[in-house]
């Protein structure tokens, strides 16, 4: 029976456990420091909604003491980057010798620092376009079925089947920083300006202006490709933005999300780390950089007025 811990209780680690969950072969247990969330699914479950249909799913063993927690085969991990070093030591000990620390998380830098932690033999890198929100506490709504696609690691033997009995739609790739970089440019423009505008994705396809400022982003990431000499999955990334626009309509981002809450964002992992990387080839990207330190800005201000 593979075990399964899940780090996080946000909207992805709830929607991956319950999905996970209705596999009976798998154990499942769910790592955070929100104890809220862990309340509510060890004592209620998970309320999943996909396509209009509500499920329930039991409850689950979900908590803020890893001590409690048993060494597992798979570690997912569905923590903000800026979490990651600081949750991520306390489970360091709870990989099985032949187990895999699999992040599927928004950003640049976070297998590098997974890689450090558990050795990079234990660490494989992906990404998903799979949907979700936190509707409250072990509730949530996943508007995007989506795919997850992972790099080429030796416990795909068993990590694929086990995703895909769970009904996950996966796939592995040989050049997985095409697949990274192609979610990330998708990231730079959905997350800070769903925040910024307060909308829902669906809210940048409403005027001409806030297509503009995409297409300004997209363009600027683009020519830092060119001189990494990366290509992207996706043939057009303006095409590309319109149509997961379109697909995720209703989704809330996950920096809207956190916007809402008067939480911090990834916005250092995302725009940020585009900004580092453009340093290094001397490129300004001034839409991206304003972008950046407005983000920023807006997200001191909240802190302060509700501190």
């Amino acid at each position: 029976m593979p075990s399964i811990l899940i780090i996080g209780s946000g909207a992805m680690a709830n929607a991956f456990a319950a999905r996970f969950s209705q596999n009976k072969d798998c154990s499942i247990q769910l790592f955070s420091e929100w104890e809220q969330g862990n309340q509510a699914i060890r004592e209620q479950g998970i309320h999943f909604t996909q396509a209009g249909t509500m499920l329930h799913i039991p409850p689950l063993f979900a908590t803020h003491k890893i001590d409690k927690t048993k060494p597992a085969d798979l570690i997912l991990v569905f923590v903000k980057s800026w979490q990651t070093e600081q949750v991520v030591r306390q489970v360091q000990d709870k990989l099985l010798p032949k187990g895999v620390c699999i992040t599927l998380q928004n950003g640049l830098g976070n297998y590098e620092l997974l890689s450090e932690l558990f050795g990079q033999d234990h660490v494989n890198l992906g990404t998903t376009t799979l949907g979700a929100t936190l509707e409250g506490p072990g509730r949530v709504q996943v508007h995007m079925q989506g795919t997850i696609t992972i790099g080429q690691h030796p416990s795909n033997s068993w990590i694929i089947p086990l995703f895909q009995s769970a009904d996950f739609s996966i796939e592995s790739v040989p050049d997985l920083e095409s697949v990274i970089w192609g979610k990330l440019i998708i990231n730079a423009v959905i997350n800070p300006l769903t925040a910024l505008l307060q909308v829902p994705n669906g809210g940048l396809d409403d005027d001409l202006y806030s297509l503009a400022l995409a297409d300004a982003i997209i363009d600027e990431i683009q020519d830092l490709l060119k001189h990494k000499q990366i290509s992207l999955p996706y043939p057009d990334p303006h095409q590309r933005i319109r149509e997961i626009i379109a697909q995720s309509e209703t989704n809330h981002s996950s920096m809207f999300q956190d916007w809402q809450r008067n939480a911090p964002t990834e916005i250092e992992s995302i725009t940020g780390a585009i900004l580092k990387d453009a340093a290094a080839y001397q490129l300004e990207m001034p839409v991206n950089r304003t972008i950046y330190h407005l983000v920023k800005t807006e997200l001191a201000r909240k802190l302060k007025n509700n501190s």
